[in-house]
């Protein structure tokens, strides 16, 4: 278990002392998905970025990367129940046009070009100053999620935290929400999930928690004050925002 978790579980596992000063009637807990909402993952840009000095990537390389990530495969990746080797050679194997050479680097380098979206902090800390709870619920194998847990602050505000490569189970399998339900005591009726995934909000709501797909965050922003989540403010200042993400010291 990542050092980031079990100090998030030791320091904020009181279920008793919810502040009830949230504009929302129903909702007590707002739970984040990381990828495309609040942590960058393109993987066209990212391979831009790894490769930003390297002219002799071939042409479909991205298409390729694109395909791996939609495989049983990356499943088991996010699971961190294969090695980072397996699960390159396998997907090397299962599509022979994928560089090899290239999509190592890539898979060993990827996670320290995955930066922080601002308007998704935005809205993280407008559903924080308004006293609703926040919970992780994103599929990630550990190792990328320690080099991004070490690298933001944010993480240190959550009251908990499931990460599929900790717990060995992933979206959209019941199993993973209903262990996010159980470990934190969570009424699904009372949770909000934001994911940039529909399939993912599918499966959360046929357990009871309500979820709003994230792939606009000024959209995101607009349905939260719809639904009376958070207080009406300019939706315009989450594209516009300039907020600047803490980053912890390395």
């Amino acid at each position: 278990m990542s050092d980031v978790i079990a100090r998030v579980q030791t320091t904020k596992n009181d279920t008793t002392a919810v502040i009830d000063a949230k504009p929302h009637p129903k909702y007590r807990n707002i739970i984040f998905d990381l990828g495309r909402v609040l942590i960058e993952w393109d993987p066209v840009q990212l391979i831009k970025e790894v490769f930003t000095h390297e002219k002799n990537v071939p042409t479909t390389f991205v298409e390729d990367v694109l395909d791996a990530t939609k495989t049983q495969l990356w499943l088991e990746y996010d699971k961190d129940i294969r090695t980072t080797d397996y699960i390159i050679e396998q997907l090397c194997i299962q599509n022979p046009q994928l560089h090899k050479q290239h999509f190592t680097t890539f898979m060993r380098e990827h996670k320290k070009y995955m930066n922080i979206i601002p308007a998704g902090l935005h809205i993280f800390n407008l559903i924080k100053q308004q006293g609703y709870r926040i919970y992780i619920l994103s599929n990630m194998p550990m190792a990328v999620f320690n080099t991004l847990a070490a690298k933001y602050d944010f993480f240190k505000q959550v009251d908990g935290m499931i990460i599929s490569g900790d717990v060995k189970q992933v979206k959209p399998e019941p199993e993973i929400y209903q262990t996010l339900l159980t470990k934190y005591q969570l009424k699904p009726e009372e949770c909000l999930f934001l994911d940039d995934k529909v399939e993912n909000i599918e499966a959360g709501k046929a357990l009871g928690i309500d979820g709003i797909v994230c792939l606009d965050h000024a959209v995101v922003l607009q349905q939260l004050q719809d639904v009376h989540v958070i207080k009406a403010i300019d939706t315009q200042k989450v594209s516009e925002t300039k907020t600047t993400p803490t980053v912890t010291a390395q």
